[in-house]
């Protein structure tokens, strides 16, 4: 009592605040830096000495940490500010490498990692339970924070950026929960590899290669609610993998792509919004999947494109004021359902090149030059469809079919179209 007196109540009234090793009521807490006795001078010596369910805290009076740090025991690690308490790898190797379970991790910077692949700031591996959250891990060479065969973590509130891989790197790893995070300034934001039922929320990716990319056999992952714009190259990439569920994501000014899908199945894209990119949201190889209810405009080349693609459905897309074209399906894009869309303001509203057997149906179609068109296409279906204003008689939408090797001028018809347009949110 006397002793916590004395630290409280100053004789002249100027508050004198020491940093001394305080005891904890949940475990023992050990100390590194600071000016109490027996504090540990380095990270890794504190952490030798921990036992499971301890705490290590870092001061930030000597900081920064010239270490490499091994976490194989289920601790705290805790830094005083993560904006003050750094701890520098040196350019070798991992700076915190973490092959343990239930270790809690928070209030660094993180930074120089070593220049060998793989070498990252903050490195789970066989790891799971894991709460790893505000730090800073900046300018590492491979990825800011990686998780390897690793599950059940979280790791929200990080900041990842200036660095020469990913600013988040999950392999063979599942159940995550990654939200919150900054990345930008990497090589991708965030990048998934054989990682399945990860949920990936809320996190801002900007100024990075790719926002967020996902890739062979990552199924079943929950993309929600990120900000993935102004990257160099696509704001959400999808790479032969299936079951993925995009939605409420903002993709803005990304150099190529807000949404891209190559060779991927049952995924679904919903409620997402694609704005100033080059193209809005596009399908390659990709079958049996939904994309529903997505804005996609003012991109500098198509709202939506779907090529070699098959039994898709897009139906409640916003698609408006794209340059050069609303909803375009090409290449052997077959059975497909467009229907209840609105496609408006462009020079081509929908067009369909080599593709057969599509619904195009229920959809505004407003204020397009050239509203709808085809090229060597067949048993297409165009109905109810609203053609910019009320007809009492079917629209004819004109073509090009080919006999033999020779293309000839070609007709179909909506016989049925809309009388006003449809309400679509």
């Amino acid at each position: 009592m006397l002793l916590i007196a004395t630290a409280v109540l100053p004789v002249s009234g100027t508050v004198m605040v020491e940093k001394t090793s305080n005891p904890t009521l949940y475990g023992n807490t050990l100390y590194v830096g600071g000016s109490g006795s027996g504090n540990y001078s380095t990270i890794q010596e504190a952490v030798d000495a921990a036992s499971n369910g301890d705490t290590v805290f870092v001061y930030d009076d000597s900081s920064p940490y010239y270490e490499n740090v091994f976490v194989g025991k289920s601790i705290n690690l805790i830094g005083e500010n993560k904006d003050t308490t750094t701890i520098d790898g040196g350019a070798i190797d991992n700076v915190v490498a973490i092959n343990a379970d239930w270790v809690n991790m928070r209030e660094f910077t993180i930074a120089n990692s070593g220049t060998n692949p793989g070498n990252g700031g903050i490195n789970l591996y066989m790891a799971q339970n894991c709460y790893i959250a505000d730090n800073n891990c900046l300018n590492n060479y491979d990825n800011g924070i990686s998780l390897g065969y690793s599950s059940n973590n979280v790791i929200e509130n990080n900041i990842c950026s200036l660095g020469h891989g990913d600013g988040f790197y999950l392999t063979s790893s599942t159940n995550n929960t990654i939200r919150n995070n900054i990345c930008s300034n990497n090589l991708n934001g965030f990048f998934l590899d054989k990682s399945s039922y990860n949920k990936i929320e809320g996190n801002l990716c900007e100024n990075d290669g790719n926002g967020i990319f996902i890739q062979n056999s990552s199924d079943h992952n929950t993309i929600e609610i990120n900000n993935c714009s102004n990257n160099e190259q696509d704001g959400i990439t999808m790479w032969h993998s299936n079951n993925n569920e995009i939605r409420s994501n903002t993709c803005f000014s990304n150099s190529w792509v807000g949404i891209r899908s190559n060779h991927v199945t049952n995924c679904k894209i919903e409620n997402n919004t694609c704005s100033n990119n080059q193209d809005g949201i596009t399908m390659q190889y990709s079958n049996n999947n939904e994309m529903e209810s997505n804005i996609c405009s003012n991109n500098t080349n198509i709202g939506i494109a779907i090529e070699h693609s098959n039994n898709n459905i897009i139906s409640g897309n916003v698609v408006s004021a794209n340059e050069h074209l609303g909803i375009g399906l090409r290449l052997s894009s077959n059975n497909n359902i467009i229907s209840g869309n609105t496609v408006a303001y462009h020079p081509f509203g929908i067009i369909l090149l080599n593709s057969s057997c599509n619904e195009i149906t229920c959809n505004n179609l407003i204020k397009n030059t050239l509203k709808a068109f085809f090229v060597i296409c067949e048993r297409n279906t165009w109905s109810e469809n609203y053609w910019n204003g009320p007809r009492l008689l079917p629209k004819p939408i004109f073509g090009i079919v080919k006999i033999g090797f020779i293309p000839i001028p070609w007709v179909q018809f909506d016989r049925n179209p809309a009388q006003e347009p449809y309400e679509i949110p």
